[in-house]
């Protein structure tokens, strides 16, 4: 059949050249434009028997070669194999349909009928048996329907089968000579299930025949030449119904035949060899009717011809070779009208066809080398409507044409010899006048007047200086007093007088700053106020003041962002409001303000190019502009754009500039390097409806993943964690312009946002960590309308092994069940243990029981003495009321760390002067009474310390008492001489022992200090209310740099003494350090001396016993929870 069929190819190519000889007046424009689908996009086959759209929105391709699943951009293909029981029994398909329960049924030639499960993607066989009644009657499977009562009628070429899908078996129905209420004929072509469920079988040489349900009878309907209300022809190929109820049945040799079921007529539509407007093939293959109720015919030869039943006009739709968008091929086999109005043509040897028979939204007006009747030429540069709606189109070198719309006739004007011919043959301008007159502007060959099929020339005369300025033109327009203005490339702006028939040029002049800017004119406008704008080709935008002949010049700027954006401009429009709108060519559209300033829109604002040729202006506020790619619809409220490219029916992508017009009745002409592009906007349809998406592929590190189901259907799906690197394929499912079709995708629990993938339909998703994701997909239409739901599917990476819950289960529970058998083994050891050690414990405890009450008596005997010490060392303390008597303003912070201290405070009172001769005074002694005070820390602390206290106090008593010494200095001297023989007398001395000690002498009448200090400081605050605003607030007086009780030297023995005259209220402070070694704060750091002295500055002006107060609070907040590493002891004493 493969060779028969390309035999036919050949035959069909001679037809269509002596269909051309023979019928030289064809329709000048070609409205439908068939998208094609061959072998190169990858259809299997290039003869297409039948095709089916499912219940997903997938279009079905049964091919002599395999059965192909079309998704809008690639091709699935099923054929059969030998190795699976489950593929297709036959490559060679015949019929298609979808059953109520989107199950699809295959019809082939030779192996019987396939039913197809799209959600597995499995074939099952039915085949003739001849053993079997049952079985389908012959395995030549032509036409398949369901009725409605779900079964499915098949015919084949041995017979009509009606199949019951629960049982599995077929019912057989037969022609029998002698039986006139049996079928008319075995050989079935087609079955047709009409609106009211009635069975209509065509055959292939009888007629066709009604199936009556209730008695199982056939009524037969035949052709008889005697009669003129029959069929026409017997050979019956398919049937249509119309919305009126009308069977349209296509016949192999008799034409079209319209059948009234109500009362049997017959009306006739056949080929007619004088008359064109007829059936141009009486090979009718398939019918349909479009939503406007034209009736459309697929021939065998003859191409698709389309019937218009109210106004009685076919048109024909064939193959042209040099015309990609026309029909695939002649033969028309089959067709199919999809859910939203696309129409499906099958032909032999062309492949696939497809077209919106609605929405053939631009015309396409072009020359047909085969047609004289057509364009001259198909690049045009300009274009006009006149009062009758028909054409005048310019072209590049093919001259004039003249196209009258109501009749579809064309008149070309070329230049020749003739002195009243059209001045040259690329027309560049075509303008009417006022008074009616047309005008044309050529390349090089001036302005022509039209008279009546006559042309007027008006050239440039060399030497006149009223004739036009240059011969190459390329605009015209005319002001308000009825002046025509002519642009020129080279010949600046002329001002035609045609009472006069004079020119006046406006030319470039270096010297004179208001001349016209460039003298290359390529767009002109007179505006409402009779303004007129000249633009030029690089010297920007001119406004001519008529008057005086003066220009106002408006170019670009590169410094200043609201100049106009290019001097290149190629058009110039005023819209309804009045506003100003400017083409420009790289710069895109500027839209002018009052100021003369500037606002652009460009590509970066949704335009499809900077190149801006024409503009027009449409009912809805919207711009119409034409570029170097494509046509862009702009609202210029909105500034919303809508762009349309060849994919939607323009002659190109590539406009020209000056061809461009508006028509009265609103219809816009735009032309470009392939003819011209007509449409009314009020008549392009936005397709409103969203696509469906599906997915068609899913792989896994790049090869494609196998399933159980189809991955359209797929819901959710499984992988390991290391099966981690996915790719995604998807199709929405809208054909009127796959290519424009946008994606967005988000993969949930991986991506944040929606991932805008513009038209491409694939992406990939690497390292995916194990979890639960839900990978999402959207698309839109050519016209930009989302989807309302998408597809979701959901992906499940698993954790590894050791990662799983089960896994975490199995570890708990082990170590649970480890845990409860080391506790039992433990008890059971430990209690084998416990009887051992329990007579041992018996054993032991008594001894311990009397070791206990050994200890604790010698504890409390320890404890007795430590308490004893204690009472000791404070006994030698001077008392607290003591104290306080001699000094009524002062303080004593005494905290040992122990129960007994290592730091002591002394007090004595004692005359000035010494009574010891070997102790000399200096000169500075005095006979006034004295008292001394000290604080003593002496090394460690708890008992040596205590020791240690108490041997000092004892040596100081006796240095006072005893000697009568009263210096500090001396005093110390005798401290360290003593202390130190006291310290070597003893087995543990350590040359560490020793004391620190601040001593101070007090003459509270003289107001006279003296102080003597080994390591310890003393600190005096000042009274600064009696003292020299000079003076300092706070003093200082460091002891020296040894302790008491380590330096046995005689050079070493004398410490210093200070002698300081102080005043009322001046406060002194000695102490330990216990206080600024203290641990603590937030850093657990030490208190340190110089946060003591900011300490005692700051609360100076408390009492001596708020003072008190405050320092004790301060250490134990500084301390918190830590322990007291010393023993601390502050004295503060201020003089009354």
């Amino acid at each position: 059949m493969v060779l028969r069929y390309t035999l036919f190819q050949r035959i069909s190519l001679l037809l269509f050249l002596l269909f051309i000889l023979h019928f030289p007046i064809l329709k000048a424009q070609q409205e439908t434009r068939f998208k094609n689908i061959s072998l190169l996009q990858g259809l299997s086959q290039s003869t297409v028997n039948c095709i089916l759209e499912d219940q997903q929105g997938f279009i079905w391709i049964g091919t002599q070669d395999g059965l192909n699943r079309y998704d809008g951009y690639s091709f699935k293909l099923f054929k059969h194999s030998s190795a699976n029981t489950n593929s297709l029994s036959e490559n060679f398909i015949q019929s298609l349909y979808e059953d109520n329960e989107g199950i699809i049924w295959i019809g082939t030639y030779g192996g019987g009928l396939n039913s197809f499960n799209p959600v597995t993607e499995k074939f099952t066989h039915y085949l003739y048996d001849e053993k079997n009644t049952s079985s389908l009657s012959n395995n030549v499977v032509m036409s398949i329907t369901q009725d409605k009562e779900n079964f499915l009628w098949i015919g084949t070429v041995s017979g009509l089968n009606k199949l019951d899908g629960k049982t599995g078996k077929f019912e057989r129905f037969h022609f029998s000579e002698s039986d006139s209420l049996t079928i008319s004929s075995d050989n079935i072509r087609t079955v047709f299930l009409d609106s009211k469920g009635r069975i209509w079988i065509g055959t292939k040489d009888n007629g066709f025949n009604l199936f009556n349900k209730n008695s199982h009878n056939f009524k037969r309907f035949t052709s008889n030449p005697k009669y003129s209300n029959n069929l026409s022809h017997n050979f019956v190929q398919t049937f249509s119904e119309d919305r009126d109820g009308k069977l349209w049945i296509g016949t192999s040799g008799g034409g079209i035949n319209i059948f009234n079921p109500v009362d049997l007529s017959f009306i006739h539509l056949k080929k007619g060899e004088a008359n064109t407007n007829s059936l141009k093939s009486n090979d009718v293959w398939t019918i349909f009717e479009d939503q406007k109720g034209v009736m459309w015919f697929g021939t065998y030869g003859c191409g698709l011809n389309s019937y218009d039943p109210k106004k009685k006009i076919f048109r024909q739709h064939i193959n042209n070779p040099v015309e990609n968008t026309s029909l695939g091929n002649n033969i028309v086999l089959c067709s199919y009208k999809d859910k939203k109005g696309l129409v499906w043509i099958g032909t032999l040897g062309g492949g696939l066809s497809y077209f919106d028979p609605i929405e053939a939204s631009f015309a396409h007006y072009k020359n047909d080398p085969f047609n004289k009747n057509s364009l001259s030429e198909n690049l045009i540069m300009s274009v006009l409507e006149d009062e009758n709606e028909n054409l005048w189109i310019g072209t590049y070198g093919g001259g004039l044409n003249y196209y009258n719309q109501a009749k579809d006739t064309y008149i070309h004007y070329k230049s020749n010899d003739n002195t009243y011919s059209i001045s040259g043959n690329i027309i560049r301008a075509v303008f009417k006048d006022s008074e009616n007159n047309l005008w044309i502007g050529t390349y090089n060959g001036g302005l022509s007047l039209w008279l009546n099929g006559k042309f007027k020339q008006y050239k440039n005369q060399v030497g006149n200086s009223s004739s036009i300025s240059n011969n190459d033109i390329w605009c015209i327009t005319e002001d308000k007093d009825q002046i025509l203005w002519i642009g020129t490339l080279g010949g600046g702006l002329n001002r035609f007088d045609r009472k006069t028939e004079t020119f006046t040029s406006y030319l470039n002049s270096v010297s004179q700053r208001t001349s016209l800017s460039n003298d290359k004119v390529i767009s002109l406008l007179n505006d409402s106020k009779n303004n007129l704008w000249v633009g030029t080709n690089g010297g920007g935008l001119n406004l001519l003041e008529k008057g005086s002949g003066s220009f106002t010049v408006l170019r670009h700027n590169p410094n200043d962002s609201t100049s106009i954006s290019n001097d290149r401009v190629r058009s110039i429009y005023e819209d309804k409001e009045g506003k100003l709108w400017i083409g420009t060519d790289g710069g895109g559209l500027n839209l002018m303000n009052p100021d003369y300033s500037f606002r652009h829109f460009t590509e970066d604002d949704g335009l499809p190019n900077n190149v801006i040729y024409g503009i027009l202006e449409d009912d809805q506020d919207n711009l119409w502009l034409s570029t170097n790619n494509g046509l862009c619809r702009f609202n210029k409220h909105s500034f919303l754009v809508q762009n349309y490219d060849v994919s939607d029916g323009l002659q190109s992508n590539e406009f020209n500039q000056g061809a461009y017009f508006k028509g009265k009745s609103g219809k816009m002409y735009f032309g470009g390097i392939n003819g011209l592009s007509v449409f009314s906007p009020s008549h392009l349809k936005k397709n409103n409806k969203g696509p469906k998406v599906l997915l068609t592929s899913i792989k896994l590190f790049g090869k494609e993943i196998a399933t159980d189901t189809s991955q359209a259907f797929l819901t959710e799906l499984t992988f390991a964690h290391d099966q981690n690197f996915l790719s995604f394929e998807f199709v929405a499912l809208d054909f009127r312009a796959p290519e424009k079709n946008q994606y967005a995708c988000k993969m949930e629990g991986f991506d944040k946002d929606w991932i805008m993938l513009g038209n491409k339909h694939f992406v990939s998703y690497t390292n995916l960590d194990p979890g639960t994701y839900f990978f999402r997909i959207n698309a839109s239409n050519n016209d930009d309308v989302w989807g309302e739901t998408g597809k979701t599917i959901k992906i499940t990476i698993t954790p590894p092994f050791y990662l799983t819950k089960t896994f975490y289960s199995f570890i708990i529970l082990s170590s649970i069940l480890l845990l409860y058998l080391f506790i039992k083994w433990r008890t059971l050891k430990l209690r084998q243990t416990q009887r051992l050690l329990e007579n041992i414990v018996r054993t032991r405890t008594q001894e311990v029981m009397n070791q206990k009450e050994i200890i604790e008596v010698k504890n409390k005997d320890i404890t007795d003495s430590i308490n004893y010490a204690k009472r000791i060392q404070q006994a030698i303390l001077p008392p607290v009321d003591a104290f306080a008597k001699a000094f009524s303003q002062s303080f004593i912070l005494y905290k040992p760390k122990d129960i007994v201290s290592g730091d002591f405070y002394w007090m004595e009172k004692t005359e000035a002067g010494t009574k010891n001769e070997n102790i000399q005074e200096t000169e500075d002694s005095n006979s006034e009474p004295v008292i001394l005070v000290a604080v003593a820390d002496c090394t460690g602390h708890g008992v040596p310390g205590a020791f240690l206290s108490i041997v000092g106090n004892n040596i100081l008593n006796q240095a006072v008492n005893e000697h009568g010494i009263s210096r500090p200095d001396l005093i110390l001297n005798e401290l360290n001489k003593n202390l130190s023989k006291t310290l070597q007398n003893q087995e543990d001395f350590s040359v560490k022992d020793g004391m620190d000690i601040a001593l101070c002498s007090i003459d509270s009448k003289q107001k006279i200090v003296q102080f003597a200090g080994a390591n310890n400081p003393l600190w005096i605050i000042k009274n600064r209310s009696n003292s020299s605003p000079l003076s300092e607030e706070f003093i200082e007086i460091k002891g020296d740099k040894k302790p008491i009780g380590s330096f046995v030297s005689e050079h070493n023995l004398l410490f210093s003494n200070h002698k300081i005259h102080l005043e009322q209220s001046d406060t002194l402070y000695i102490f330990s350090d216990g206080y600024v070694d203290q641990f603590g704060g937030d850093k657990g750091k030490k208190f340190k001396k110089s946060q003591l002295k900011a300490l005692l500055l700051s609360i100076k002006s408390k009492t001596m016993d708020e003072q008190k107060i405050i320092l004790e609070q301060t250490i134990n907040d500084w301390q918190g929870s830590l322990e007291q590493v010393d023993d601390i002891l502050v004295i503060g004493i201020r003089l009354g």
